[in-house]
């Protein structure tokens, strides 16, 4: 089986900027189509990503999170480093990279957390990301040329 890059988006959109993820995904998809990465939207359904994933594939793993840097700032972890432990919090990653490490403990690729403003029940995006959405698209692509280039 040859390696696929694959960016999954997972994250709650009923809960303003957890969404996140999941509407950079979108706005992105062209390029990723182009360059023949599969997009995987899982939003909260693990099991789904989980489904979708090959040994093999070269993951790049979009959710929000807080690291405390500036909002729309993008933190990046490589998966190969990641503890249950670690000093920032996101609401889904930690959970579904878990069941990653444990189904593929090799698996190659990043987490890609897109620093958030606003976790609540809300169907909007806040303020800040909203304004800055094509500015954090063009970092994640630019992100994910860089890193995924070895890959194709």
């Amino acid at each position: 089986m040859s390696i696929a890059i694959k960016v999954i988006a997972i994250g709650n959109i009923l809960m303003g900027d957890d969404g996140i993820a999941i509407k950079i995904a979108k706005n992105i998809e062209g390029f990723l189509k182009e360059n023949h990465i599969d997009l995987i939207i899982g939003e909260t359904d693990f099991e789904y990503c989980l489904s979708k994933i090959n040994k093999e594939d070269f993951l790049f793993i979009l959710d929000a999170g807080y690291y405390g840097k500036k909002i729309g700032d993008i933190t990046i972890l490589p998966l190969y480093t990641y503890t249950s432990h670690k000093n920032g919090y996101t609401q889904h990653s930690y959970s579904f990279i878990d069941l990653v490490k444990l189904y593929y403990n090799d698996i190659k690729g990043y987490i890609l957390a897109i620093e958030a403003s606003n976790i609540d029940y809300t169907l909007e995006i806040s303020k800040e990301l909203k304004v800055n959405m094509n500015k954090i698209s063009n970092e994640l692509i630019s992100i994910i040329r860089k890193k995924g280039k070895y890959f194709k």
